[in-house]
């Protein structure tokens, strides 16, 4: 009987062990990649931060390759941005877990020391392909112009474009030195060549070094852009690009444009249309090759993630007493 009862709990324990086994292999080895941008400090607008958190954790949970990313201009346009010069929107983008942003022309409105700070304060990476110091010796801004991730085999490219128009659309003298002379560039031209350039030669570094796609993240936009520095004039005029996730316009996409050779690159945006996080980008790369882009509405998923929901609250209750404490009193009527 003894025998016959050690042999039935290692059968239920081999059981067991396969059970557990086949619900791992279950999940999708499908890569998810999730992006925002434009948010502008609108950290509980549409979904919020915290619908953005509980999304992801919900792909987590299907899914065994998830990435989030931002495509810029998320740190300026509120007050929680202005009174933290940026540092609470990277606490909280930290606190939610990106991997990777790139430079809005309004994460410069900070000026170039403090962009340095929030740099360094991120615990994800800041990508720049065109973002170029010209000055002499180094400049203390962290960033990369691409990082490229393994995904159990499968390596992706991250690289980071920034909007031209920064120099216009930020303040230029953000940009020089004491006697006027322009220290930084976003490989601006006549005719957008220097950007194509600087992008390919990004893009075909990336491919030499392994990687089997390449997703940008723009901050470029195409909707009242000029036109030689749109997305879709950077697709059609470089190889070699999967996935342009972009920014900067606004707009809220998802679509595809052919490239230099006639290639199909998927091109999306969660932008604005309904407010800032309204939608939710998501860019799936199939085990078998196939990219596709959906948008995510913020009317049809509403779940919330309580830790970062509180995080969040926790902040905006901190700088809304520091803006209601009262300075001084005046008689004068």
């Amino acid at each position: 009987m003894k025998k016959l009862l050690a042999l039935l709990l290692c059968l239920v324990m081999v059981l067991g062990l396969g059970t557990t086994a086949f619900a791992a292999d279950a999940k999708s080895n499908d890569i998810v990649i999730l992006h925002t941008d434009d948010v502008h400090c609108g950290v509980t607008d549409g979904m919020g931060y915290a619908g953005v958190a509980a999304y992801k954790a919900e792909m987590l949970k299907t899914h065994n390759y998830v990435a989030l990313v931002d495509c810029g201009d998320a740190i300026q346009g509120g007050t929680v941005g202005t009174l933290s010069g940026g540092s609470y929107l990277v606490d909280i983008m930290n606190e939610v877990g990106y991997d990777f942003a790139t430079f809005g022309n309004h994460e410069y409105d900070y000026k170039i020391p403090q962009l340095v700070k929030l740099s360094k304060q991120a615990k994800f990476e800041y990508l720049a392909c065109n973002f170029k110091y010209l000055g002499t010796g180094t400049t203390e801004l962290n960033y990369k112009p691409y990082e490229i991730v393994d995904y159990g085999g499968t390596k992706v490219a991250y690289v980071g474009i920034s909007t031209p128009e920064t120099f216009a659309k930020s303040t230029p003298a953000y940009f020089q030195d004491e006697n006027g002379n322009y220290i930084y560039s976003f490989c601006e031209d006549d005719d957008g060549s220097a950007l194509y350039k600087t992008v390919q030669e990004t893009v075909d570094a990336a491919r030499k070094a392994g990687a089997k796609y390449v997703v940008a993240l723009a901050h470029l936009g195409n909707e009242g852009i000029t036109e030689k520095w749109t997305s879709k004039a950077v697709i059609a005029n470089t190889t070699g690009i999967d996935a342009v996730l972009d920014g900067h316009d606004h707009e809220t996409i998802s679509t595809k444009v052919s490239n230099k050779e006639g290639k199909e690159v998927v091109l999306a945006e969660a932008g604005q249309e309904g407010g800032r996080l309204a939608t939710l980008g998501k860019l799936t790369i199939a085990a078998d090759g196939t990219i596709t882009s959906e948008l995510i509405s913020a009317k049809d998923y509403t779940a919330k993630d309580e830790t970062v929901a509180a995080y969040v609250n926790n902040i905006i209750a901190s700088f809304q007493d520091s803006v209601s404490k009262v300075v001084a009193k005046s008689t004068v009527s």
